[in-house]
């Protein structure tokens, strides 16, 4: 007689099932929140928005794209000459910091601002339309902010049931109990396990968001201070070294043989 064969191991999925624009829109943002408590980068926008986007804060309060903007700088207007040096110094300050290498987001999501200078213009505006409205300043923390469009709307809801017996003229409440936990932690994990792949087969992701974080950040030491990878390991070593189970196996970089 053959044994039956064991039971495959419900895969690990450490966070929601979240839709592909909706994970995009995660990432970009929690990348880009690294740039918000950035202090120096936070000066260098106060400083671009002071000298080149103050002077055209009415204009910026109507929410203008970039190529409004230029438009408005190949013009005769009379701030044809500041929106033209808005337009070089947004470029000069994206490039300064890294966000000219961030670009625009393929596929069916739509990820708005689209692109690391887009993101500069956008706080520009925001900042403009801020002070227009409310009177308040917007600080540079509130440089991450992000929207996207491209959800779709599908309903995955599925109920979820146990079902198990107990004959009390032949076991104990409490050996019934612990019996019936353990089936209600089998029979509810392979009915998870079947709901999480239908919503795969839909699109939505499990992603393990601790380890996204971890990759974001050396995605912004890499594009923002422009460090190379030794250098990075070194960062890591020094300020996370829990990001790296297996350093007990390797040597830190620059430690002796």
């Amino acid at each position: 007689m053959s044994e039956e064969a064991p039971r495959r191991r419900p895969r690990r999925r450490p966070s929601r099932a979240l839709h592909p624009g909706e994970l995009v829109a995660h990432l970009r943002g929690a990348f880009l929140e690294h740039y918000a408590e950035d202090g120096e980068f936070g000066r260098a926008l106060e400083d671009f928005y002071t000298n080149c986007g103050a002077p055209l804060r009415g204009f910026l309060a109507q929410r203008p794209a970039v190529w409004d903007v230029q438009e408005l700088a190949e013009g005769r207007a009379p701030l044809a000459a500041w929106a033209a040096l808005y337009l070089s110094q947004l470029e000069r300050v994206a490039r300064r910091y890294g966000l000219a290498r961030l670009g625009p987001i393929t596929g069916d999501v739509v990820v708005r601002p689209s692109t690391g200078v887009d993101q500069i213009h956008d706080w520009c505006n925001r900042r403009a339309e801020e002070a227009a409205t409310s009177g308040r300043v917007l600080p540079p923390t509130a440089f991450n902010a992000i929207s996207f469009v491209g959800r779709a709307d599908i309903d995955t809801v599925r109920r979820v049931t146990f079902e198990g017996t107990w004959d009390p003229q032949r076991e104990a409440p409490g050996d019934a109990l612990r019996r019936l936990r353990q089936e209600a932690d089998q029979q509810l994990r392979r009915q998870l396990d079947a709901i999480a792949q239908e919503a795969e087969s839909f699109g939505f992701i499990f992603l393990d968001l601790d380890t996204a974080a971890r990759d974001l950040t050396w995605l912004f030491w890499k594009t923002r201070f422009r460090l190379s990878y030794s250098k990075i390991a070194q960062r890591t070593y020094g300020d996370h070294p829990d990001w790296l189970p297996l350093q007990r196996r390797i040597r830190s970089p620059g430690q002796g043989r």
